[in-house]
């Protein structure tokens, strides 16, 4: 089955998104600025630090599909202009 890498996937749509791939078998991969313990089953952890320009390149390169999830929470605070901004730079 294909490998898949989530950027926020640690989030609440994320973690919804990475337990229905693992359940049809695929291989997930979570991006995180956090270390997290290992790999289990199907779901490992590869860091990703966007402020220090570096990710884990092996986890790259074993993808399939990426999806994106990072960014602003909409649901955190207001949506002003500058959380838009926010939210369209971290991506």
């Amino acid at each position: 089955m294909a490998t898949i890498i989530i950027t926020g996937g640690t989030g609440l749509i994320g973690t919804a998104v990475a337990e229905k791939l693992l359940e049809k078998g695929y291989k997930v991969i979570i991006l995180s600025r956090k270390k997290h313990a290992g790999a289990k089953n199907n779901l490992s952890y590869a860091e990703w630090d966007v402020e220090k320009g570096t990710i884990d390149e092996n986890a790259i390169r074993s993808a399939d599909a990426i999806i994106h999830l990072a960014g602003a929470g909409v649901a955190d605070k207001r949506w002003t202009k500058n959380r838009k901004r926010k939210s369209a730079t971290a991506a």
